[in-house]
């Protein structure tokens, strides 16, 4: 039977001018001898109690990234996440180069709650080397952390030979918002693949510039059904406008608006 974890004493440093007990040890331990049937349950409630560390245990955990046991390096980088201490970014930047594909999923997930620009490069590089098997995490990790040189990135990964590195990429850029994207979007409106030319239409809404309007209204007459309503709900956002999901209002309003 597992035996439950009490909560962590995590005394605040600058109030008491005592070395807080953050009792990392033990909660770690509890991870290295718990028996493989309910490593899943444990993991669960040391990440859960870990992440209510102050910052003043970040040191601590920090030392966990190099254990040797898989789910105590788990955890860390968990708590790491939550915690948000910016100390914890050169670590975990480093974990990127850990060959384990839960690792690597965990610590770039860590680096998107910390935001810290220290991890654009780091993100970038490993989205070039590994976009094919890990561009989802990686690409939601850069959406996060708003660069210069990420948008760029993300423009390039448009014209991708692989639909799916498109997809994302489109995707990236919505979330990321720079208006240096509309364009490549616009033209990714035309892509032969359904699933990326409803990204795009997807982020030519949140990003809400006025280019997208005629696009968007052209790919109300798009061959698939779903590029056709994320285009109606893109334009419905960019404009304001209550209209049908009708091809012909939609064109008859924009000849009277550009009139």
């Amino acid at each position: 039977m597992l035996v439950s974890l009490l909560p962590i004493n995590i005394g605040c440093c600058e109030k008491t001018r005592i070395k807080p007990q953050c009792n990392i040890d033990k909660f770690m331990n509890k991870l290295e001898n718990v028996a493989a049937d309910d490593i899943s349950v444990s993991l669960f409630e040391v990440k859960r109690d870990l992440s209510q560390a102050e910052s003043c245990c970040v040191p601590e955990i920090i030392k966990y990234l190099e254990n040797e046991h898989l789910f105590c390096r788990l955890a860390a980088i968990y708590a790491l996440g939550e915690i948000g201490d910016s100390r914890a970014v050169e670590p975990l930047v480093e974990m990127l180069a850990d060959p384990d594909p839960q690792i690597l999923q965990e610590t770039v997930e860590s680096l998107a709650k910390l935001a810290d620009p220290r991890s654009v490069e780091p993100l970038i590089h490993l989205w070039e080397k590994d976009r094919q098997t890990k561009g989802g995490i990686i690409a939601h990790a850069i959406s996060k952390i708003p660069n210069e040189r990420s948008v760029l990135v993300m423009i390039d990964a448009l014209y991708d030979d692989d639909p799916w590195i498109r997809g994302i990429a489109a995707t990236t850029l919505g979330e990321l918002g720079d208006a240096r994207a509309v364009n490549p979007l616009v033209n990714s409106l035309k892509d032969h693949e359904w699933e990326v030319r409803y990204s795009a239409a997807a982020s030519l809404g949140k990003i809400k510039n006025q280019v997208s309007i005629q696009p968007l209204i052209e790919r109300l007459n798009d061959s698939d059904m779903r590029v056709r309503q994320m285009s109606y709900e893109s334009l419905k956002k960019l404009t304001g406008q209550s209209l049908s999901n009708s091809y012909l209002d939609w064109v008859d309003w924009f000849k009277k608006k550009s009139q």
